[in-house]
Parts: structure tokens; sequence; C-alpha cells
């Protein structure tokens, strides 16, 4: 969730294999990818109807042979 100011504050990782079933990646690569994914330099706040408000982002890392190539939002 990103709130009205552009501030991330609230996140679920949900960790998935390329046949989209659930399992356990390389921790630190979790971990950067999260900490890059936090970074508030990284969102912008939304104006709904004229008024700052606040948003869901969701966001999908595809990840093959340990490299990112794709970002899915």
């Amino acid at each position: 969730m990103v709130n009205c100011e552009g501030n991330p504050g609230w996140f679920e990782i949900i960790q998935m294999n390329l046949d989209l079933e659930e399992t356990e990646l390389d921790s630190n690569m979790v971990d950067s990818l999260f900490s890059f994914t936090a970074l508030s330099k990284n969102w912008k706040p939304l104006e709904f109807k004229e008024e700052p408000g606040n948003y869901y982002m969701y966001l999908s890392y595809r990840i093959e042979n340990g490299k990112v190539v794709e970002i899915i939002p």
C-alpha cells in the first residue's frame, strides 16, 4: 500500500516458481528485491478526483536463472 504522500508501507511477499507454485526462493535475493521495492523514491503520490489518496500496487518480479527479466505491475 502507498499512502497519500507517496510512502509505501504495507507489503506482502509471496514467493513462487515459474509454474506459479509457492516455493522458497533465495533469501538474499528476496531481501534485495524487498529493499528496492520499499524505497520511497520509487513511489509517487496519486490523485483521485484532484485529491491525494492511498492506493494498492501489486508487483510481480519474473526471475529466470537468478536474474529479474520482467517487472509486472
